[in-house]
């Protein structure tokens, strides 16, 4: 669990601080989070996190592989998934170069 709180985090380019602000805690909780020293997080601490990470809770438990795309990721999913290959690459180094 503590792998994909940190990985969905990173994801969304939020550091532990930032993270911790959010859910109303220290940074040093997500860092224990995130390194597996802390097991019984509550129910609605994991709620909140898999709202601010955009996941299900679910997710962040290891029951689901993937987290669940929400509905513009879908719709974004939908459309690539038409493109040729030539734009599908072209379409990748655009949105690659808006992270940098």
């Amino acid at each position: 669990m503590g792998e994909r709180i940190r990985d969905r985090r990173k994801l969304l380019h939020l550091t532990q601080e930032e993270f911790g602000q959010k859910l109303g805690v220290q940074k040093s909780a997500v860092a224990k989070w995130e390194n597996g020293r802390v097991e019984n997080i509550k129910r609605s601490t994991i709620q909140q996190m898999a709202e601010i990470l955009d996941c299900t809770p679910a997710y962040l438990m290891g029951f689901e592989e993937t987290p669940e795309l929400n509905e513009l990721e879908q719709k974004i999913l939908e459309v690539y998934r038409t493109l040729p290959d030539s734009k599908k690459l072209a379409l990748y180094e655009f949105v690659k170069s808006l992270t940098e």
